[in-house]
């Protein structure tokens, strides 16, 4: 539980962007998807440490292959893409004013990420997902949020988290509702914490 705690406790951070600097729905999805990288710089972490975590991933010839640096390089490249397809979607779907203000990556981080105060919840993410990260290859913690086949979960949040939030962050910027985006940073908790719809077929005996 105490992951789960900490993890809670991270994701109410967002609020104090939403109440006292004026985050909108793109904003908040940002950092959403900044925290997504955190996820993957951690999960790559522990695949250097760990190269066996990918094995399921990998063709024999390639297990034989690549060892824990080759296999952090190679799910860095693969979850880069995956990530850049992503914030294509994001980007072109609710951007907004910020299309024409961004130039490129370095303004990206220096007028969104720093000049909106993202930085701050990312950063306390950062620890917290950090932090469980150590927990789970000490094998201190038997969360989901630790859990072995961190590769797996990396790509389900992905997939699953992101885009759910996407509509739902769509559906907020047409009411314009204020109260919407913190009902949007309770549902991202919600699934962030306890919504796993893989965990049947985790547990599906072979």
């Amino acid at each position: 539980m105490p992951a789960r705690i900490l993890l809670f406790a991270a994701n109410l951070l967002p609020l104090i962007g939403v109440a006292f600097w004026g985050w909108d729905a793109f904003e908040l999805l940002v950092l959403y998807w900044c925290e997504t990288a955190v996820i993957a710089f951690w999960t790559i972490f522990q695949i250097g440490l760990q190269p066996e975590r990918l094995d399921a991933f990998l063709s024999p010839t390639s297990r034989s292959a690549l060892g824990g640096l080759g296999r952090a390089i190679f799910l860095s490249i693969h979850a880069g893409i995956f990530m850049a397809v992503h914030m294509v979607f994001l980007w072109s779907l609710m951007g907004g004013e910020w299309r024409s203000v961004i130039s490129g990556p370095a303004s990206f981080v220096q007028q969104l990420v720093i000049g909106n105060g993202l930085w701050a919840p990312l950063a306390g993410l950062f620890v917290v997902r950090g932090f469980i990260t150590l927990l789970g290859l000490a094998g201190m913690s038997p969360d989901p949020v630790s859990s072995k086949n961190v590769v797996f979960d990396l790509y389900r949040r992905i997939i699953v988290m992101q885009f759910t939030l996407i509509a739902g962050a769509w559906a907020i910027q047409l009411i314009g509702s204020r109260i919407g985006l913190v009902v949007l940073i309770a549902l991202k908790i919600a699934i962030d914490l306890f919504f796993d719809p893989f965990e049947k077929a985790r547990k599906k005996p072979a």
